[in-house]
């Protein structure tokens, strides 16, 4: 439902000159607040600038767009979004370097569950910055089972990646934890098309310069660790690795399948 809609702005139209220049506007969609200014000029070929401002409640997302891959979401966000490019790019690729666009999200007291999944995703807070065809993540806490993270970190190809999903995608970042199970991070989801997916696609990598007070992966368990590690094809493999274990100190390189 749509209400409290306020629009101020000028049309122009003649034979050979056609702009919408929307000054100020505002809505209330099913309680989510959306402010936008935005410039459109020669309607045959439309050439945009936009600027935009939502406050969004996750869950309202989700009822107007249906993701088959999830289960539980809530929660609220806070975007701001700048476009500026030719319509005909936008359809084409948008996210090819034609399309500038720029963004901010907030994200405050989400929760999501993938389907076929038991356990339950909490970010209690997450910035995510996104621009010149890279992203940044900011102090992103995510709770998880037992585990916590504290993450923060670039994503610097994320706009090749979504214009093409067989390129890679290598996420930097650095991770501290207060408590670490990683039978939590590796999960699994079900979809319509796949009905055993891995969560991270086989192309997707994570390396993360790690700080984690208490560890534990089966029967294994450290304290005070510090070092690398990388994450994919639902692996995990540990470099230049220092911990306390055992009532004792160490140095290793692993592999965790």
């Amino acid at each position: 439902k749509m209400n409290d809609l306020f629009v101020k702005g000028n049309l122009l139209l003649s034979p050979d000159h056609s702009e919408l220049d929307i000054e100020k506007m505002r809505l209330n969609l099913g309680g989510d607040a959306i402010r936008a200014e935005f410039y459109i000029k020669n309607f045959d070929h439309p050439e945009i600038s936009l600027n935009a401002d939502a406050d969004l409640h996750l869950e309202n997302l989700i009822r107007f767009y249906p993701i088959d891959t999830i289960s539980h979401l809530r929660g609220e966000l806070k975007l701001n979004m700048v476009f500026d490019g030719l319509w005909d790019d936008l359809k084409q690729n948008a996210f090819g370097k034609k399309v500038q666009l720029r963004s901010r999200a907030e994200v405050k007291d989400l929760e999501l569950q993938f389907k076929g999944d038991e356990k339950m995703s909490k970010l209690p807070a997450c910035t995510l910055v996104v621009a010149d065809g890279k992203a940044e993540l900011i102090n992103c806490k995510l709770i998880r089972g037992s585990s916590d993270l504290l993450i923060s970190g670039q994503v610097p190809g994320l706009f090749d990646y979504l214009n093409d999903k067989t390129k890679p995608l290598i996420i930097y970042g650095d991770v501290s934890s207060e408590n670490l199970q990683l039978e939590d991070l590796l999960m699994k989801y079900y979809s319509s098309e796949e009905k055993d997916a891995p969560l991270i696609p086989s192309n997707v990598v994570f390396r993360l310069d790690a700080r984690i007070q208490n560890f534990a992966y089966a029967k294994f368990k450290a304290q005070n660790i510090s070092g690398n590690f990388e994450i994919k094809n639902q692996k995990a493999i540990a470099s230049d690795v220092k911990l306390n274990v055992m009532e004792g100190e160490a140095e290793i390189n692993a592999f965790f399948d």
